[in-house]
This record gives structure tokens, C-alpha cells and sequence, in this order.
């Protein structure tokens, strides 16, 4: 049985938030650490995919900016029918 050793370190957080990490921890049968580990990459997806739709609405809101998007995506279908396989 292979052991897995993880570096951890101390981060302060609040009570709320530690009883909240406990009680999931036993509603999903995890360590406090592996909930928390999923908490921060969710978040951080959520992060990241929040400041991409930005970025897109903002690409949107110029129409300059949006029709030359738009020829560059009409320029990479060409390379569907390439004549390559997968």
C-alpha cells in the first residue's frame, strides 16, 4: 500500500468557514485538506472563466475589434477539411 504524503502549511480562516469545511469533510467522507484543495481549484476555475467572459464581452462591445474575431474564426475553417485525419 503506496503512502501519500502531502506538504501542508497554516492558513488562518474563520470559524465559520472552519466549521463549514468540517462538516463537509464528513458529509463527503474527504480530510478537511482534500475539500479545501477542491474549494480553492473550483474557485479559482470560477475565477478564470469569469475573467474570460469579461474579456469577451468586451471584445463584443467593440465592433471593430468583434468583426475582425469573427474573420479570424472564418479564417481557421478552413482547416476543418484539410484532408487530415484525426
Amino acid at each position: 500500500m503506496a503512502v501519500v504524503v502531502m506538504e501542508t502549511l497554516t492558513v488562518r480562516i474563520s470559524r465559520l468557514s472552519h466549521s463549514l469545511l468540517r462538516e463537509l469533510a464528513g458529509e463527503t467522507d474527504e480530510t478537511m485538506v482534500e475539500v479545501l484543495d477542491k474549494a480553492v481549484r473550483a474557485y479559482r476555475n470560477a475565477t478564470l472563466l469569469a475573467g474570460l467572459d469579461a474579456d469577451y464581452r468586451a471584445l463584443r462591445d467593440d465592433p471593430a475589434a468583434w468583426a475582425e474575431e469573427l474573420r479570424e474564426r472564418e479564417s481557421w475553417d478552413g482547416t476543418v477539411g484539410d484532408g487530415l485525419s484525426d
